[in-house]
């Protein structure tokens, strides 16, 4: 949640504004945001709210749907979020034209995912299938995309330590990834 944070809070979004959460899994990036203020509305194809402590998830909060077709109306929202969902995306230029077509004037589009810090070793990685690293961003590849659709790339940080750091808690609580 400490990037959730820091995007949200980068792109200046807050109190009173609409985010989707694309590809919000359980949930835990809507509930924070509405502990923010925010009216966070997670989208995802698969129903796997589960229920947790803190704000309820209800029907608006929670969409089932593809991201590459967004049942948002065109220019209804301040901000998306993709939180390590677009390169689990079959088809990242078609959702991609979806956020820029639900986002307001002067939204954000806020990212944080796998990218490949060596591209060149790029083929290895995308040939291992049904692995959640097969669809890892090349970061080129993602900033021509952006540009398409009229993005811009404001920041762009690397927080590898964090993923280590999460994945080596993940696989201490769960036994393995």
């Amino acid at each position: 949640l400490e990037l959730t944070a820091r995007a949200v809070t980068f792109a200046g979004l807050g109190a009173a504004t609409t985010v989707i959460d694309l590809g919000c899994g359980s949930g835990d990036s809507v509930r924070y945001l509405r502990t923010l203020g925010i009216d966070a509305i997670g989208i995802d194809c698969e129903p796997r709210i589960e229920k947790k402590p803190g704000p309820c998830l209800s029907s608006r909060s929670h969409i089932v749907a593809s991201a590459e077709n967004l049942p948002i109306p065109d220019c209804s929202v301040e901000g998306v979020l993709a939180e390590c969902s677009v390169s689990l995306l079959e088809d990242q230029d078609a959702a991609l034209k979806e956020c820029a077509r639900v986002l307001k004037d002067q939204g954000r589009l806020m990212i944080t995912d796998l990218y490949a810090r060596q591209p060149d070793a790029i083929a290895h990685v995308r040939a291992l299938k049904r692995s959640c690293v097969s669809g890892m961003i090349v970061r080129t590849e993602l900033e021509a995309r952006l540009a398409l659709r009229g993005f811009t790339v404001d920041l762009w940080e690397d927080h590898s330590q964090a993923l280590r750091e999460s994945a080596a808690r993940f696989i201490f609580e769960h036994g393995s990834l």
